[in-house]
């Protein structure tokens, strides 16, 4: 695979093509989502969607997968790299509660929860921040989904 023998030149290569916003760019971050960012240096994606700001950080947010067992993760240093860009915030967000599960949905929130709150726990002001609004907002849908499930709706 060309990414692993040069993950920075694919990458660039990659990354252009999504920038151009053509049907090849839709069809890129549909085949990319949550998993093509894994394969990059962290550091090399954060330059990047600094150089092309402000449709870079989102597009970097839309191509990987918040990782809740590693606090050095992906996720972490593109928050903390665009602290307060709610677009990035938003991608992330969406990644984490969307995606396959079996079972209840409302296991499938609780999963969610438990890593929003251990990031909530993050020693920097505006992860763990980010990290609070997770938990409120999935604490809610938590809540709302067992009331559904116990009245037998789904």
């Amino acid at each position: 695979m060309a990414t692993e023998a040069d993950p920075t030149g694919a990458w660039n290569a990659i990354g252009e093509a999504i920038l151009s916003e053509g049907e090849v760019s839709s069809a890129l971050l549909t085949a990319l989502w949550r998993w093509y960012g894994e394969l990059i240096p962290v550091e090399h994606l954060i330059s990047w969607a600094k150089a092309n700001e402000p449709r870079g950080p989102w597009i970097v947010a839309h191509l990987i997968a918040p990782d809740p067992r590693n606090r050095h993760s992906r996720a972490r240093a593109l928050v903390l790299s665009f602290r307060g860009n709610s677009a990035v915030w938003n991608e992330l967000y969406a990644n984490m509660v969307t995606g396959f599960w079996q079972g209840p949905y409302s296991n499938k929130i609780a999963r969610d929860l438990a890593v929003a709150k251990e990031w909530a726990q993050d020693p920097d002001t505006e992860f763990r921040a980010f990290a609070k609004d997770v938990v409120r907002e999935l604490d809610r849908r938590f809540r709302e989904q067992k009331i559904r499930e116990e009245e037998g709706e789904f």
